[in-house]
């Protein structure tokens, strides 16, 4: 899919399908996401925006009741191309998929995690909206369980989610080609 409108930076955009908040399987793809596009180790950081082809690229699963996707956002670079910055995300997807991750990798992953659920977390009204959220998802434990869970992620399941879900055939690719805007009519000069 492509959409073309006004704009500054063109963006790639790749979406799999992933299952339910409540799935055995979302700490793992959480700790793949963070593995692709988390920091300046991310794979996604070294292959493409430590190269000046993105100027930053973010993957996530959804956290919702119903099956969700994990979507990735490529922002690109003045000068990168989409057709360039699309190759390199698929093949860095199906380099995990083959070779797996590193047991480093998935500390990594799970200290970012952790922090960032600590930081959600931070006084009251976080702890009541993070909750809701939760029992929006169809499960209110997971305030507490999704932690223990995400903990016990190891580099081989994040290798099988990666296989399982991150399936080319069955995701959607787009495409957002800025304009530029159009030009604005010269001023008829005063008489």
């Amino acid at each position: 899919m492509v959409v073309r409108r006004a704009g500054e930076l063109g963006v790639v955009g790749i979406a799999y399908k992933t299952p339910a908040a409540t799935h055995p399987d979302i700490p793992a793809l959480n700790v793949l996401s963070s593995i692709l596009s988390s920091g300046k180790t991310s794979r996604f950081y070294r292959a493409l925006t430590d190269k000046n082809l993105t100027l930053g690229v973010t993957a996530g699963t959804g956290y919702f009741h119903d099956p969700s996707l994990l979507n990735i956002y490529a922002n690109l670079a003045p000068g990168a191309t989409h057709e360039q910055v699309e190759k390199i995300l698929i093949a860095e997807v199906d380099r995990l998929k083959a070779e797996g991750v590193t047991d480093a990798e998935v500390a990594t992953a799970l200290g970012k995690i952790k922090a960032a659920t600590a930081y959600k977390r931070d006084g009251y009204f976080s702890i009541a909206g993070n909750l809701n959220e939760d029992i929006a998802a169809g499960d209110w434990t997971l305030y507490y369980t999704l932690d223990a869970a995400t903990a016990r992620v190891t580099a081989a399941d994040v290798k099988r989610v990666a296989n399982q879900y991150l399936d080319i055939n069955q995701s959607v690719t787009g495409w957002f080609i800025p304009l530029a805007p159009p030009a604005e009519p010269a001023a008829e000069p005063k008489k």
